[in-house]
């Protein structure tokens, strides 16, 4: 490795400091990581797909996925057919608020309960 010396904000240095201590490991290698991933983003490499997965298995906790969001298209779908949410350009449904924030009365009339 080259060694060499950079300049910083106080703030930054304290804010390095506080990060190297709780992760337990010394600040050149927080830099060195940091260096590693603005090259990656600026040479427009990606994570690969493998790598993700793995990262990501097992953090979804309600049983199988795909079921869950199948139930909550049709959820939406309902609630874009009864117009309590629009659907922009297939993107996104707009606005989607959960059901609490809805006046109840006009929810009533709507038929939603």
């Amino acid at each position: 490795m080259v060694r060499t010396i950079i300049s910083l904000e106080p703030e930054t240095k304290q804010w390095l400091d506080r990060k190297a201590a709780r992760e337990g490991v010394p600040m050149s290698r927080l830099v060195r990581r940091a260096v590693s991933e603005f090259r990656r983003r600026a040479d427009g490499e990606t994570v690969p797909v493998e790598r993700l997965l793995a990262r990501t298995k097992g953090i979804w906790k309600r049983g199988d996925g795909l079921s869950y969001q199948r139930a909550m298209r049709r959820e939406w779908d309902r609630l874009a057919a009864l117009g309590v949410i629009t659907r922009g350009s297939g993107k996104a449904l707009r606005p989607f608020k959960p059901l609490a924030y809805f006046d109840a009365s006009a929810l009533a009339r709507r038929g939603i309960t």
